[in-house]
């Protein structure tokens, strides 16, 4: 069962290693969910489906955390960066569900359906998965069987994030999909960022390639403030999720 978690404190209040350290024991706390409801036709609920569907993210979202955080006490960039990139599409793809089910409607027809559908296309496919010849074997059609764009995914909870904390008395604009767009897609990614964690500058005009350089200091604490505003946000969606659904 997802269960409510305690309120989550005001993450400039503590220093930077002591909410990350925070964050990890919340994620560690969890040890086990409730066995998943089937139906007599060996099918879930849309309650249950959604539910599991959650609970996949989580685990997802926890072993990208925890590897983040390895990557960081070895001194590995390459590695840090490429996965606070694919955490934050997790983080991504857990608000956007969160926000995507209130969509439906309690009372609307043949609501288990939709969502049963909604689910299906957002965390059982991807961009080529599954194949054409499987999607025409199950007799959909392929928008129905291709999962949400994940920069898509990264807008609508960027709004959705300001306008939580717009509603909290903040006046701060989320940066969750510019921070996105302009730095750890080029971090994760061989471009000039990605690449510069290895150059080495002795001199004003001289740049050397370093084979023995997987760590910049610049870059440190930049990737572990990213990590706690990513976790902060997508612990928040995991308390709403506990309470509202």
């Amino acid at each position: 069962m997802i269960r409510p978690n305690r309120k989550i404190p005001k993450i400039y209040s503590y220093s930077l290693k002591k909410i990350i350290y925070y964050y990890k024991k919340r994620f560690l706390r969890i040890k086990e969910f409730k066995p998943l409801i089937q139906e007599k036709n060996g099918h879930m609920s849309s309650y249950e489906a959604y539910r599991y569907s959650l609970e996949l993210v989580f685990v997802r979202a926890k072993y990208l955390f925890l590897s983040i955080l390895n990557a960081v006490e070895i001194k590995n960039e390459y590695a840090g960066y490429t996965l606070l990139k694919t955490y934050w599409e997790t983080v991504a793809l857990f608000g956007y569900l969160v926000i995507g089910i209130e969509n439906f409607q309690l009372n609307e027809p043949k609501m288990d359906d939709k969502i049963l559908r909604w689910l299906y296309k957002n965390v059982r496919c991807g961009k080529h998965f599954p194949p054409i010849d499987e999607i025409k074997r199950l007799g959909l059609k392929e928008e129905d069987a291709r999962q949400v764009n994940v920069l898509t995914m990264l807008e609508k909870v960027n709004k959705d994030i300001t306008k939580r904390y717009k509603n909290q008395g903040e006046t701060s604009i989320s940066s969750f999909y510019e921070v996105y767009l302009t730095y750890l897609a080029e971090l994760g990614h061989p471009t000039y960022l990605g690449l510069s964690i290895c150059i080495e500058n002795p001199h004003a005009n001289h740049f050397l390639a370093n084979p023995n350089k997987s760590y910049n200091k610049k870059f440190d604490e930049d990737l572990l403030i990213f990590l706690r505003g990513a976790t902060h946000i997508f612990f928040n969606y995991w308390t709403y999720s506990s309470v509202k659904h």
